[in-house]
């Protein structure tokens, strides 16, 4: 897969949407899954996580979400130490668990 292509469609769908409250879940979704977990932008996904949790505290590097629910998925991000522009593998998919449970229950 050319991830360089896959990186330049979920630009243009995020630009698509500059307040971000018109994400619906199939755009989120595409983007949480069609994206290189290693290579995802830690921007995109504190915004993805805006939209669906509302406004973060920040703890230092950390920014913390909110759950409407309680126990897991917990969303708390912090940018990765080698490349603070990229989001950590692991919390990509933290935070596709959470937009699915999100869904799940409205």
């Amino acid at each position: 897969m050319n991830y360089d292509i896959v990186y330049d469609i979920i630009i243009l769908v995020m630009k698509e949407f500059q307040d971000y409250e018109c994400m619906d879940y199939e755009k989120a979704r595409c983007i949480l899954e069609t994206t290189n977990k290693r290579n995802f932008p830690f921007k995109t996904l504190e915004k993805i996580c805006d939209v669906y949790f509302g406004e973060p505290r920040r703890k230092g590097s950390h920014v913390i979400y909110k759950m409407p629910w309680s126990g897991d998925p917990r969303i708390n991000l912090q940018p990765d130490k080698k490349d603070p522009s990229k989001a950590k593998p692991y919390q990509v998919e933290t935070v596709r668990k959470a937009v699915d449970r999100w869904f799940g229950e409205c």
